[in-house]
């Protein structure tokens, strides 16, 4: 339990609960433990005896097909699913071994012959035929394996939560947490196309967790949120078109509490004034005949909700409604509130249009921008598609009116704690939407700032991350947020190549500490041996000596004479016993 969604290690914990020895997935890896072989390498599949790990795994390999029949028969297991409890067992073994892409493919080639040997996989099989695929990768083959078995464990695992200690079974409900948190990390991979290996695992843990399973467990761990965390990624292809037609994101549910929603929190906030100023209606004469010629209500009538929405549409944009006077620095922003504020009217008009009157309403409005655009605004236009879908659009205008409004959405909350139930169920929805579309708006680079694709309705910068909001509001179990800094990391797309790229091999004396330190004392050493040499056998060393003998001076040897005193002059030098004195010269060798 205390280890985290990465290092967690299933096996140990199944090795230490007896309630699990009934498992059959128990059973069969137990039963494997015998044929592993740490001795033998005279296997004829093990070409290079330097790598034993993969001699010995080969040998283990050999020993298990030539008692297939009987491992198979232990597990009351049909051959395709005893094929599918070995190719696990197999990517086990490698993870563990963690050997080079190389070694890796010979692990491969020797698996081959053996598991041809035994049928496995079985061409009548496809799960298994699928799941026996090749990967490299052996943090994918450990979550692979991981995800697999808890998925085979849990009937067992279940009985866990019914113990009667409370501390044992949170700590339990924490262990399970973990695996739901790897699930939605391969949920994301996968949906990142970082990967295209978990889709099985993934089928496999969601047909386990069906709705009863998942209600109970989530009764059994209250407060845990493992069903936010597999709900979390429901996905789904994107409904519109041949535009999106290799696009798979989240699905999320329209808000419950719409209206009061936006009539608690929405109201009052900046975006809904300039919002407002778009809907006026007291300067729309001029604009009238011409709205009435294009669209023509039908039924004689004047005006209808078409030609109503024309009148206004097309006087925000010849008077520049959208651009404010504090704003004429930053039009876009302006832009993007009428642009949404168009998405918002067009749905409401689109309730009662049938498609071929919906494709000429978006028609004719195009033209009416085009027009517009080019002829009366110099130089600032606004312009914008028609494309996506309602759901898009309406998503869409939640995320940008979330981003204006940040600093008053904070605000208002600390000025009205009561309604923290509204707040909390809007930013979740918030948290949503934001979770699902910085995918594909934002490029974070792992220096520097990130790039934003979709400016008209997403902010990158962290600081407006909802999950900050929904921790001060302090929402419970609303949203899970174990991998938020890791999501981050993902999108970085140069975040691999900057962190590999600072690893350099360093193979020069400094690069080792013990050089650094010891590089000291031998220079010092080293450049006394030079002045040495300079003192003792050149004349720089002569030179010095008789410098400082000079500065001695002779009277050195007389008692209580100063320094540089001269002798009195009836005081002579003399020197006792010079007749028996030694004769001293200079030697030298050279």
């Amino acid at each position: 339990m205390e280890e985290n969604v990465e290092n967690f290690i299933l096996d140990k914990f199944v090795e230490k609960k007896d309630i699990l020895e009934s498992s059959d997935l128990h059973k069969f890896y137990n039963n494997l433990k015998k044929y592993w072989d740490n001795k033998d390498t005279t296997s004829a599949n093990c070409t290079d005896k330097k790598d034993l790990k993969i001699c010995y795994l080969g040998k283990t390999l050999e020993n298990i097909v030539s008692d297939w029949n009987s491992i198979c028969s232990l597990s009351d297991k049909n051959n395709d699913k005893c094929c599918c409890y070995l190719t696990y067992w197999l990517y086990g073994e490698i993870a563990k071994i963690s050997p080079s892409y190389f070694r890796i493919n010979d692990i491969y080639n020797m698996a081959d012959k053996f598991f041809k040997k035994i049928n496995c996989p079985s061409s009548t099989n496809e799960i298994c035929t699928k799941n026996y695929v090749k990967i490299f990768n052996t943090k994918v083959l450990e979550n692979k394996k991981v995800l697999y078995d808890f998925a085979e464990y849990y009937d067992d695992l279940q009985n866990l939560l019914s113990e009667e200690n409370s501390d044992k079974k949170d700590k339990n409900c924490e262990y399970i947490k973990n695996f739901f948190q790897l699930y939605r990390i391969m949920q994301l991979h996968q949906h990142l196309k970082l990967t295209e290996n978990y889709c099985l695992e993934i089928k496999h843990f969601k047909d386990k967790f069906k709705d009863d399973v998942l209600s109970q467990l989530e009764e059994a761990c209250p407060g845990k949120g493992i069903k936010s965390l597999f709900n979390a990624d429901i996905v789904t292809e994107h409904p519109s078109g041949e535009q999106f037609k290799n696009t798979i994101e989240k699905v999320v549910k329209p808000l419950t509490n719409k209206a009061e929603i936006e009539k608690s929190i929405l109201k009052d906030l900046p975006s809904n004034t300039i919002y407002e100023e778009f809907n006026k209606t007291g300067d729309l004469d001029d604009y009238k005949e011409g709205c009435k010629k294009t669209f023509k209500p039908e039924n004689g009538k004047d005006k209808d909700d078409i030609t109503d929405f024309c009148e206004k549409f097309t006087r925000n944009m010849k008077k520049k409604v959208y651009i404010t006077e504090n704003d004429g620095k930053n039009q876009q922003n302006g832009c993007s509130y009428f642009t949404h504020w168009t998405y918002q009217n067009i749905l409401k008009i689109f309730t009662t249009l049938d498609n071929t009157k919906k494709y000429t309403v978006i028609e004719e409005l195009n033209k009416i921008m085009h027009k517009i655009n080019t002829s009366d605004l110099e130089g600032r236009p606004c312009s914008f598609y028609f494309d996506g879908t309602p759901s898009q659009w309406e998503e869409e205008k939640y995320l940008h009116d979330y981003f204006k409004n940040h600093e008053s959405i904070k605000a208002k909350y600390n000025s009205n704690v009561s309604e923290k139930k509204m707040f909390c169920e809007y930013l979740s929805y918030i948290y949503k939407l934001y979770e699902k579309y910085i995918w594909k708006c934002c490029t974070y680079f792992y220096r520097g700032n990130s790039w934003n694709l979709c400016p008209k309705h997403f902010e990158c910068d962290r600081k407006y991350n909802p999950f900050k909001l929904l921790s001060t509001l302090k929402c419970e179990n609303e949203i899970i947020s174990e991998s938020e800094e890791n999501a981050y990391d993902t999108l970085m797309i140069d975040r691999e190549v900057v962190l590999k790229s600072q690893i350099i091999p360093c193979n020069s004396l400094i690069c080792d500490p013990f050089y650094k330190f010891a590089m000291v004392p031998l220079a010092f050493l080293g450049l006394s041996s030079v002045f040495f040499l300079f003192y003792k056998f050149t004349p720089f060393g002569t030179q010095f000596h008789k410098k400082k003998l000079k500065e001695k001076g002779n009277n050195r040897n007389i008692p209580g004479r100063g320094k540089g005193k001269p002798l009195p002059n009836n005081e002579v030098r003399t020197r006792s016993n010079a007749q028996n004195g030694r004769i001293r010269i200079a030697y030298s060798s050279s």
